[in-house]
């Protein structure tokens, strides 16, 4: 499948397996998944790195399984999904250091955590607030880090 195909394919998927969810009192996909999508294009990212958007919260939040996102949409998408998700019981540590050793999941994790902070503003939500202020700082710290 080229990539212009799996970007479709991934929000197809997303679509279709985070339908009936809420985002507050709002759908799912349209007010989550779709702008932290559209943020990772809008932040350079390519077809592949907006497919993986799309999927990013489908292993959490949905009864989508490993196994079924790999076969669809192979290892590179499968490897950063992977690492986008958080295990039950993974310490937060433990689940940014996966993020952070995989380019294109941290290059989705900034947008979502982005697109996080930006609704936490909205919402005047001060403790989240602080929560996503704190994570994009470790994520683009770290990205500073390695670029020295």
């Amino acid at each position: 499948m080229d990539n212009k195909t799996l970007r479709f394919e991934a929000a197809r998927v997303s679509m279709a397996m985070h339908k009936g969810q809420l985002y507050g009192d709002r759908d799912y996909f349209l007010a989550h998944v779709l702008p932290v999508a559209t943020l990772v294009e809008e932040l350079g990212g390519d077809d592949m790195d907006v497919a993986i958007a799309y999927l990013h919260d489908v292993l959490e939040d949905t009864d989508y399984s490993q196994a079924e996102l790999r076969h669809v949409f192979g290892d590179e998408v499968w490897t950063s999904v992977i690492a986008l998700s958080k295990i039950r019981g993974e310490s937060y540590h433990d689940y940014m250091f996966s993020v952070l050793l995989n380019e294109r999941a941290c290059k989705v994790k900034k947008a979502d955590t982005l697109r996080n902070l930006m609704q936490s503003m909205k919402e005047g939500n001060r403790p989240r607030i602080i929560k996503y202020t704190r994570q994009l700082a470790i994520l683009n710290q770290v990205e500073i880090d390695l670029e020295d």
